[in-house]
């Protein structure tokens, strides 16, 4: 750049500066300058900065050294040419706080006249002024000469400018929070408010009321679902009084042999669950937790005085996530619980319940109603085990369990309070064969007892003055719910399940990685079953545990411990602690008139949300009213609009894309298609059906209602059936491959039969509607052949169990009313079955042969026969101890019994099922034989000659008199006439 060119540059800058300060004199100081003023002298001031970047270019050329072929020239050439572009780019911004008359003025044009009223002050005296100082005190130039300057008058009028933009910007930032706090957070608050109301009622009457009637479980679902029968206990059912026979050696015991000693005795023993010092500091922790328990966090407990019990949450205490972790990575109770209850179960409660000296004996009781839990209703309800930990060495004394082997298997409670009290049987030896030193054989610290919650059980007292206190951690868990479609089965019914708010929704696997599981909000999320984050223990199929509102549902409406009358206004009163405005919104007790007990909490919620729409509605509505009223009054109101619109409308599209999601979802549409509302049985009509009867232990049981692979070891609950343990031996002691000679099989399958039946067994089959049937002779021929083919190969036995499974799921499953269900896959599971099990057998009466075996595996409902009823042949009694027979009574009947003790020949002290205990005479007993229809019998009370018209599994009996009236009594009330 030559020398004239640099000169010329620089008056151009002056001329400029001298028509900006002029421009600027005529517009004044008016904060919002018109739009036209502030493009010009943008226009102005971009060119003001383009001359700066040449001046500088100028500059960087006449540095010593430099040429223009170096990189650094070419590095801050580039930079300029930026620097042109930027100012290119930003010529026409005009927003009204940056480029206003005084804005423009105060921030650009001050400081060039500063640097240019600098030219004419030594070095010295500027470095010693502030920059008000030096405009101050400088002369001013004269326009037009060398250097172009301003009066002492425009300098001072540029000090007030700057005085007034500072003050400007400070009413600016103020007003920006005023409008913040006063306009801008009410009404983003109040939306979120009405949003979040507005979707949970429309969630809740769309989805959550049609849970609780779907969940709800009612007298005829107690007769429609039952998938096995009531069975009546005593001692013999009583699996084992020794713990050796359920301790499960982590080191030789399979998933399969753990998930059949479950089965067989109800409960199973894992060593080593918890190391000792994971244990210390847990149990030091519950203790103090003890101390400062109140009424509102403590449970109450059976036998409450000297026991303490309270919620565990995973962030309670540094103790906590070690001993989820380690319970949940324990590979020998992992893989058994999932062969007990499916891969990943869920978690439903985790507690501790300490016991100190002092506490009495609980009364023996089962956790879960066995009118409504998986053992009889297996498509109904999830199987809950519960296991315990103790945190220290646990001694009878201190109060170790007590528990009934077997009688998880029970479907009717009877006696078994008096059974179980005289056996008395406690944990008290957690190691057993495993013990390597005497004093081992303890309820050693960390070992863990799994126990179904259909076993009867209770705590112990506290009866050691030197004992400690006994703690004992609680962990109970269910298989997790099938997904992503909604989950018919619930949790069973009967026990509390306290588990904290914030624990819902976990699996086993969450639980191995406790302690990298987020908190709040993502807690929060999961437990009321939105969102659960995918973990990096899992892939992108989130498992998801039992969310809290799809449990509190079934608990209300079943009116469950928590749920009922009496806790709605506990539940009231915590409210009202809180202030009016919660007492308000969260509704009033509704009134009684009119409603049952199991409708209160729903009405309840409905009026709590109801009032927080209403309320929600009204204060938005209130701040949407103040906001346009004060946006009147700006001079931008299209701005200050968009600004409420920019607030409000996201909040309401994520409140409405929410509801369009979850009516997408698989689990929304089930419900809103009303298919949760579906039975998991057929509704069968007009269907003929065999000979009734109420199976005993002795029978060999062939049930139709399982064999799903989600029930898992459920499926295989009926090998415990006394009749089917026998059959099953049986079975195992024949080797049949499916190329044995026809003749051989079907002695076999003679043999099998005729020993069942002389131990008093019959063959049953379970028909469409849950009851059982007598099986007819070819159908008994042709399920053991079956059986006895499967069972010699162990391939066949895999492959029999999956065929099950197919089976299962063309009449039970989601796509059973399709006729590629119900027809086209029952045909070619009926040729698979040919195939695979099919024996050629001799016909006795003709020269040919034929295949033995049955069609199908479970009958076409339409064509089930019926069969003849025939009378058992006469025979001589031969009576032992523990056989079921009936007394006769004079002008009674036969009552029903059981043989406790033979004395002599000619005598026999039975205990019949009133609780009565008679010595009678030989002559007055019989074997016991299970009522059939047509049977003439009498009820307790009644003087009535009755005929018994139908058997039901779960023990009620349909009879009718002479007159034709019909009724319906339990099989315990009948004698036989």
């Amino acid at each position: 750049m030559a020398p004239d060119e640099s000169i010329l540059l620089e008056k151009k800058q002056r001329e400029l500066l001298i028509l900006i300060d002029h421009i600027h004199s005529h517009i004044g100081h008016d904060e919002y300058s018109s739009e036209e003023s502030n493009i010009l002298l943008s226009r102005l001031l971009a060119e003001v900065r383009r001359i700066e970047v040449e001046k500088l270019r100028y500059h960087i050329l006449k540095c010593p050294g430099l040429n223009s072929d170096s990189a650094a020239f070419h590095i801050a050439c580039s930079a300029l040419d930026e620097s042109l572009e930027h100012i290119q780019r930003h010529a026409d911004l005009h927003e009204s706080f940056q480029l206003s008359s005084s804005a423009l003025t105060a921030s650009i044009l001050g400081k060039i006249v500063h640097d240019l009223k600098g030219q004419d002050t030594t070095e010295d005296s500027y470095s010693d002024l502030s920059v008000v100082e030096h405009i101050q005190t400088s002369e001013p130039p004269v326009v037009g000469s060398s250097t172009t300057s301003f009066s002492t008058d425009r300098f001072d009028h540029e000090i007030k400018v700057t005085r007034h933009r500072r003050a400007n910007s400070f009413f600016i930032i103020f007003g920006a929070i005023f409008r913040s706090l006063f306009l801008d957070f009410p009404l983003l608050v109040t939306c979120l408010f009405y949003v979040a109301s507005f979707c949970s009622q429309r969630i809740y009457h769309t989805y959550y009321v049609p849970i609780m009637k779907s969940l709800e479980w009612t007298d005829e679902r107690r007769i429609a679902e039952l998938t096995n029968y009531m069975r009546v206990c005593d001692r013999s059912d009583i699996s084992t009084l020794n713990p050796d026979d359920f301790i499960i050696d982590p080191n030789s015991t399979t998933a399969e042999e753990a998930m059949e000693i479950t089965n067989k005795h109800g409960m199973s023993i894992f060593p080593n669950l918890l190391k000792p010092e994971t244990a210390a500091a847990m149990r030091e922790y519950v203790l103090r937790r003890n101390h400062a328990l109140t009424e509102d966090d403590a449970i109450w407990l059976i036998s409450n005085n000297q026991r303490w019990s309270f919620p565990i949450g995973a962030d309670d205490d540094p103790s906590v996530p070690p001993v989820l972790q380690e319970i949940a990575t324990n590979e020998p109770f992992q893989k058994a619980i999932e062969a007990l209850m499916g891969e990943d179960p869920a978690m439903v409660e985790f507690t501790a319940i300490t016991s100190a000296y002092g506490a009495g004996d609980q009364h023996w009781h089962a956790d879960n109603d066995y009118t409504a839990s998986q053992m009889h209703y297996s498509r109904s309800f999830v199987p809950m085990y519960s296991l315990f930990i103790p945190l220290q060495d646990t001694t009878a004394q201190m109060g170790a369990t007590s528990a009934c082997p077997g009688t998880h298997l029970c479907g009717v409670e009877g006696r078994l309070s008096e059974l179980c009290e005289d056996l008395n049987f406690q944990v008290t030896d957690s190691r057993g064969r495993l013990a390597l030193e005497e004093k081992d054989h303890v309820w050693k610290t960390g070992d863990g007892f799994l126990m179904n919650l259909n076993t009867f059980h209770r705590g112990p007292g506290h009866t050691d003055p030197n004992g400690i206190e006994r703690v004992m951690l609680i962990l109970t868990i269910s298989p997790r719910p099938i997904g992503p479609h909604f989950e018919r089965r619930q949790i069973s019914l009967g026990t509390s399940y306290s588990c904290k708010w914030d624990m819902w929704g976990l699996t086993m696997k969450d639980l191995a990685v406790m302690d990298k599981i987020k908190g709040f909000p993502w807690k929060i999320l999961r437990t009321l079953g939105i969102y659960k984050q995918i973990g990096t223990h899992r892939n992108h199929d989130v498992l998801w545990g039992w969310d809290y509102l799809t449990v509190m549902c079934s608990r209300i409406v079943n009116e469950q411990m928590g749920f009922r009358w009496d806790d709605l206004h506990v539940f009231s009163n915590r409210i009202k602690k809180n202030g009016k405005l919660f007492y308000y919104l969260f509704g009033q007790i509704p009134k009684e008139d009119g409603l049952g007990e199991n409708e209160l909490w729903p009405k309840y919620f409905d009026e709590t949300l109801e009032r927080c729409v209403r309320c929600s509605k009204i204060s938005f509505g209130i701040c949407c009213f103040l906001y346009l009223i004060t946006c009147c009054f700006r001079k931008r109101r299209s701005t200050a609009l968009k600004r409420g619109l920019f607030l409000v409308l996201p909040l309401v599209s994520i409140g409405f894309l929410w509801l369009y999601a979850i009516s997408l979802s698989p689990w929304g549409q089930d419900i809103r298609d009303g298919i949760l509302y579906r039975s998991p049985f057929l509704d069968v009509e007009d269907t003929t059906i065999g000979e009734v009867t109420l199976p005993v232990k002795t029978d060999v049981l062939f049930p139709s209602r399982l064999d799903s692979s989600f029930l898992a070891g459920h499926n295989f609950i009926y090998n415990q059936q006394p009749g089917n343990a026998l059959y099953y031996k049986l079975l195992s002691s024949f080797s049949v491959p499916k190329t044995s000679p026809g003749i051989i099989v079907k002695g076999i399958v003679e043999t099998i039969v005729k020993t069942v039946q002389d131990k008093d067994g019959r063959f049953l089959q379970q028909n469409v509607f849950g009851d059982w049937e007598i099986m007819g002779k070819t159908n008994i021929m042709s399920s053991v052949q079956k059986n006895l083919v499967a069972q010699s190969n162990p391939i066949l036995q895999k492959m029999e169990q999956e065929i099950k499974f197919q089976v299962s799921d063309t009449i039970y499953g989601r796509t059973r009313t399709n006729v590629m269900s119900h027809k086209h896959a029952k045909d070619n599971l009926s040729r698979l079955i040919d195939s695979l099990f099919g024996i050629r057998l001799l016909a006795e009466k003709h020269h040919k042969h034929q295949l033995f075996h049955s069609p199908l595996l479970v009958a076409d409902v339409g064509k089930i026969r019926i069969l003849t009823k025939h009378q058992s042949e006469e025979h001589e009694d031969v009576l032992k101890e523990g056989d079921i027979v009936e007394g006769y009574f004079d002008f009674d009947g036969w009552f029903k019994g059981r043989v406790e003790k033979l004395k002599g020949r000619k005598l026999i002290a039975i205990l019949f099922d009133d609780g009565e205990y008679r010595v009678m005479s030989r002559t007055a007993v019989r074997k016991f034989i299970p009522f059939r229809i047509g049977d003439k019998v009498g009820v307790t009370g009644s003087d009535k000659l009755l005929s018994i018209n139908h058997i039901y599994a779960d023990g009620q009996v349909s009879v009718e008199d002479e007159d034709g009236d019909a009724q319906e009594v339990h099989v315990f009330d009948l004698f036989r006439v």
